[in-house]
């Protein structure tokens, strides 16, 4: 079974185990991010990737703190104020 979010997975996972009794264990129930990052992970050539790691809210800001300082001089304080701060970047990545 395949649904979007946690709370509809565990949903359906109740409404079917009421409805087949322990039977309903052996069927796999999965939000669609998650059955597609599994599929990917057993089969990552056939999407051109080779090894990723998912990250999460504090990591992604981490990373564009990094970028953004890559790029940015601390000399140049005019681009800095004009620049996207991390969170920015973000978003719009």
């Amino acid at each position: 079974m395949m649904t979007v979010t946690n709370r509809a997975a565990k949903e359906m996972k109740s409404r079917l185990k009421s409805e087949l009794g322990p039977v309903a264990n052996q069927i796999q129930d999965r939000i669609f991010h998650s059955f597609c990052l599994t599929v990917m992970r057993k089969i990552p050539k056939s999407f051109g990737v080779s090894g990723f790691n998912i990250i999460d809210s504090d990591d992604q800001l981490s990373l564009m703190t990094l970028v953004r300082k890559s790029y940015l001089n601390k000399r140049e304080k005019e681009i800095n104020k004009e620049f996207p701060q991390p969170s920015d970047l973000v978003k719009y990545y």
